[in-house]
């Protein structure tokens, strides 16, 4: 039936077509000069709760195995610690210009009130547990190892980053 069709043999057509739109268990598909019709999909089984299981299992093997891959590693240095720390979302650093000091660390996961949105380095005013006000510089990264050790005048020198 391709070609020209009838007016009765339209007819039928139209009405076989709207009839099959009205019924969902029927999928159809109309190309110029033919009705195709396609049985409706098989029902699917449900998944039994052993693949559930085998897909829950790599999905968490695929997390632990991208855990490397999405954290990064910080410098972590102060008048305690001297060491690498794995694992973390950003690298920081902090330096007091009062006393010269600094210190170097990272965050696994920054906290709400965390002030960077973008690498660099800003100048806080921190408040003591005494009430006294202070300057520090709060300096974030976001690359692996970014947070290089450097003294307060390497800091300065640097125009106040850790470039």
């Amino acid at each position: 039936m391709g070609g020209a069709y009838t007016f009765s043999q339209w007819v039928k057509l139209r009405a076989e077509l709207v009839r099959t739109i009205k019924d969902p268990d029927v999928i159809s598909v109309h190309q110029p000069g033919q009705l195709n019709h396609l049985s409706p999909l098989s029902p699917t089984l449900p998944i039994s709760p052993f693949f559930k299981m085998a897909r829950l299992v790599v999905v968490l093997l695929l997390l632990g195995v991208l855990h490397p891959v999405l954290s990064i590693r910080c410098f972590r240095t102060d008048e305690f610690h001297k060491k690498i720390i794995d694992g973390q979302s950003v690298c920081t650093a902090l330096f007091d210009p009062q006393d010269g000091t600094s210190s170097f660390s990272g965050l696994q996961k920054p906290p709400k009130s965390f002030q960077h949105s973008e690498e660099g380095c800003i100048l806080t005013t921190e408040r003591s547990r005494f009430g006294e006000d202070f300057q520090l510089w709060n300096c974030a990264c976001y690359t692996d190892l970014c947070n290089t050790p450097i003294s307060w005048r390497q800091f300065k020198n640097a125009h106040y980053s850790l470039a």
